[in-house]
């Protein structure tokens, strides 16, 4: 498949410290879904500006930022999507897989001060969740839409959820 007209940028979330020094065998994602955890929001609002960062590095390059695609998997997605909402210009995409969004930024979307740009008003999205995730349920992924619909887009929008009927992610 050819894709030179675009970049894509996939960021990682961390993994969370404190449950890492409890010794738990639980995904950075989950972790972070399951236990609103202290610094939750600081964590991912420091890796959304590092991913802020690198789209201006790859502006300073020569990529205009709408041709660039980012996404992830889990925290990752969650990363990405707190960035498409955060950057100040248009993108070319964004692509979550089995993400979710964290309970501060669904408060912070339903009121000020969230300032939503203008630029993500036709973003084309991508949502993919596994309907038997065992960790983070596919309602989780659909309320996290139904935030991003109802709250900075219009009702055109290029959007797509797809559910991964079976899929344990």
């Amino acid at each position: 498949m050819e894709l030179s007209w675009c970049k894509f940028l996939f960021p990682v979330g961390t993994f969370p410290l404190q449950q890492a020094r409890q010794g738990q065998d639980v995904r950075a994602g989950a972790a972070c879904w399951a236990r609103e955890g202290e610094g939750e929001e600081e964590q991912l609002m420091r890796s959304a500006r590092m991913v802020i960062e690198l789209l201006e590095q790859e502006e300073r390059s020569g990529i205009p930022s709408q041709r660039i695609v980012i996404g992830g998997f889990g925290q990752g997605a969650t990363v990405a999507l707190l960035t498409s909402l955060l950057w100040e210009k248009k993108l070319g995409g964004i692509m979550c897989m089995a993400t979710f969004l964290p309970e501060f930024l669904r408060k912070r979307s339903m009121q000020p001060p969230l300032d939503v740009s203008v630029a993500v008003a036709s973003l084309p999205a991508l949502f993919c969740h596994g309907s038997k995730d065992p960790v983070v349920p596919l309602s989780v992924c659909l309320g996290s839409y139904k935030v991003r619909g109802q709250e900075a887009y219009n009702s055109n929008d290029p959007v797509q959820v797809t559910s991964l009927d079976g899929v344990k992610v």
